[in-house]
């Protein structure tokens, strides 16, 4: 017997020594791990860069940056990093390792993976997505909504941070088996795979968005302040800013316009001037996401009628608001609006991004004219939570201004077109077939307001100028449309097939812009340099209608020569 016990532990022995000693752990298999699939769009680093901090940036095309347990790569790996992670770095050494931490994670990654420094950060990778883990339920008593645990590890049993409802936006920063790390309404944390679903609205305006995303932040425009811009003439003694803390002072008041009937109740306070905190958690102490007037609408996810609290998402924020300052919009009621109504003002450009979240590095909403009104739902540290043609995002308070007034056209100001010789220039568009052809081709025919040579013009058109007819009348005019304006001709004074054009070549005398339209309140096409040569189509007393590269607008004439 005793001869056996020692044959066994012989062989133990033997065992022990061949797996922990003499052969070297095998890599860890992580094929198997699954991370977002599908549509997801890639998203910013939610803040800006910070001194000493290191970015993840993969060596090599389309990988993962790997977070190990330990400082070598036979070690456990922890998570899998997107390109723009920013890791607080707890330190370096020469051994070409990293000690990193995000959230509750510590690890080690290998210094060539990431970046130190504003110049070497990489083009974002992190992916934006949606929570989704099932609609609301209604039991005949009330309304049930199932919610997902943000965890502080990826393990069931882990700590919960917050609980979000269907629909709730997410960046996803990494992922490991079964788990995703989440940036959630200020929160890292770790949720399951499976309750992530792709974004289709963040996909479908990345998609159409010409603003890159990357981790170095939006690339905004430089522009230079003209006259051609609008004045903003700041309210007698009131400063905007004093709107925001609830100051008792008179001001237009904005309306909801968000087409979405998700946004099932509104704030109503009793007192119109006190605005309601969105808090973090359902706690009174619990640090607030912002302060918000009457009228501003929620989504209520579910209501915990115990304690009086309800989820609701206001934008890309989901946090928790008081029961009792909520009002639901049964049979179409809601409070009155006590959101000021402000106006777009950014001195350093023309149009101004409207952000998704309070950060500069937010995706783009859309960008909009200086000039465009605001409706303010509410406000927080040096930001703005806004309405603007339907659209819901953030602004920074800097670029809102109480009062608008547009600087008027000087009357003393006409013009009659360029003075002096200029070069013509051939149609560079779509040819329709019709085309302004005056005996005299130094003389110009009017697209008037009515099928009558008495009508007022609406402009004044080149020989060349091809026309598109809507309609043909019998008194020998015509329903005519040239770019974006519709009015009538003579077909006396047109032809059919090539005419020699008489269009001349101008040049801007500043930096000017491009409208859509004959006023400095419509869209801007386009910032042109001083010098730009644009071919003048058309001219009002005081606009010429042209068209530069490709694209037809209206520069204000007093830049054109």
């Amino acid at each position: 017997m005793k001869r056996g016990i020692a044959l066994l532990t012989a062989l133990l022995l033997t065992l022990g020594c061949v797996q922990g000693f003499g052969t070297p752990a095998m890599a860890q298999d992580i094929s198997g791990w699954k991370g977002p699939e599908g549509r997801t769009p890639t998203a910013n680093w939610p803040g800006t860069f910070t001194d000493g901090a290191a970015v993840v940036r993969s060596a090599n095309e389309g990988e993962m940056v790997r977070l190990y347990k330990e400082a070598n790569t036979e070690s456990e790996i922890l998570l899998l990093y997107y390109d723009g992670v920013q890791l607080e770095l707890i330190s370096s050494a020469t051994d070409g390792w990293a000690n990193v931490q995000l959230g509750t994670i510590e690890g080690y990654i290998q210094m060539d993976q990431l970046a130190m420094d504003k110049e070497s950060l990489p083009k974002s990778k992190i992916r934006q997505m949606q929570i989704n883990i099932g609609q609301p339920a209604f039991d005949g008593k009330s309304v049930q909504v199932p919610t997902e645990p943000l965890r502080t590890a990826p393990d069931a049993k882990a700590k919960t941070l917050a609980s979000y409802a269907s629909g709730v936006k997410a960046l996803v920063l990494g992922y490991c088996d079964g788990w995703c790390q989440l940036y959630v309404n200020g929160k890292i944390g770790f949720m399951r795979t499976t309750a992530l679903e792709d974004d289709p609205k963040a996909a479908e305006a990345q998609a159409s968005s010409a603003v890159p995303f990357s981790i170095g932040g939006v690339d905004y425009q430089d522009v230079v302040w003209d006259e051609d811009y609008m004045d903003i003439v700041p309210e007698s003694g009131i400063d905007p800013a004093s709107y925001y803390p609830g100051t008792q002072v008179n001001y237009n008041v904005g309306v909801w316009t968000v087409q979405d009937p998700s946004y099932n109740a509104a704030v109503n306070n009793p007192n119109p001037y006190d605005h309601l905190n969105l808090r973090e958690e359902a706690d009174e102490l619990s640090p607030s996401m912002g302060k918000y007037y009457n009228g501003a609408r929620v989504i209520v996810h579910y209501v915990e009628e115990d304690i009086g609290w309800a989820l609701v998402t206001i934008g890309s924020l989901t946090g928790y608001m008081k029961m009792d300052y909520l009002a639901f919009g049964s049979d179409g009621y809601y409070p009155i609006s006590a959101m000021p109504l402000m106006y777009l003002y950014n001195p350093n450009t023309s149009r101004t991004s409207l952000l998704e979240d309070k950060t500069p590095y937010a995706r783009i909403v859309g960008q909009y004219q200086n000039g465009t009104p605001i409706t303010v739902m509410g406000y927080s540290d040096g930001w703005l939570h806004v309405i603007i043609e339907g659209q819901i995002g953030f602004l920074q308070t800097a670029y809102a201004a109480s009062v608008y007034n547009p600087s008027p056209i000087p009357e003393t100001f006409s013009w009659n077109g360029p003075v002096g010789p200029h070069s013509v220039a051939d149609w560079p568009l779509a040819y329709t077939g019709v085309t302004v052809n005056n005996p005299n081709p130094k003389d110009r025919l009017n697209l008037r307001t009515s099928p009558s040579s008495t009508a007022a013009s609406k402009g004044k058109y080149y020989n060349g100028v091809q026309v598109s007819v809507l309609e043909t009348l019998e008194n020998g005019w015509v329903k005519a449309q040239i770019g974006s304006q519709t009015g009538y001709m003579d077909t006396t004074f047109l032809s059919n097939g090539y005419v020699a054009s008489a269009m001349p070549v101008v040049t801007t005398t500043g930096q000017v812009h491009l409208r859509a339209s004959m006023s400095t309140k419509s869209t801007s096409l386009d910032l042109l340099p001083k010098g730009t040569a644009v071919i003048l189509i058309g001219l009002t007393s005081q606009w010429g209608h042209v068209i530069v590269d490709g694209q037809m607008g209206f520069i204000y004439a007093k830049y054109l020569k």
